[in-house]
């Protein structure tokens, strides 16, 4: 491998560590806006919610349960939508 080609992987690498480090951020100011108001978010079926992340394709799949809060899914908004349905069926509701 060429210097060129390491350095152009390291760059590569550097900039997808950063938009994951911007998601994971924008995940956890979610997770802190769904304490604060967790029936404030778009209702789906089965007594779930979803709270839409502001700067990326990607949702916060939800359950409220008392004064608890169970996260199914942090999943991409038109990758596979719901692959994550099937965690509803291995857990108790």
């Amino acid at each position: 491998m060429t210097l060129s080609a390491t350095i152009g992987q390291f760059r590569a690498s550097s900039a997808i560590n950063s938009v994951m480090k911007r998601i994971r951020d924008e995940a956890e100011l979610g997770v802190k806006r769904i304490a604060e108001r967790p029936e404030a978010w778009q209702p789906l079926s089965q007594g779930l919610l979803r709270y839409l992340m502001g700067r990326f394709p990607y949702g916060i799949v939800f359950r409220v349960q008392g004064t608890n809060i169970k996260i199914y899914a942090v999943m991409h908004l038109k990758r596979r939508p719901g692959y994550w349905s099937k965690r509803l069926k291995s857990t108790a509701q």
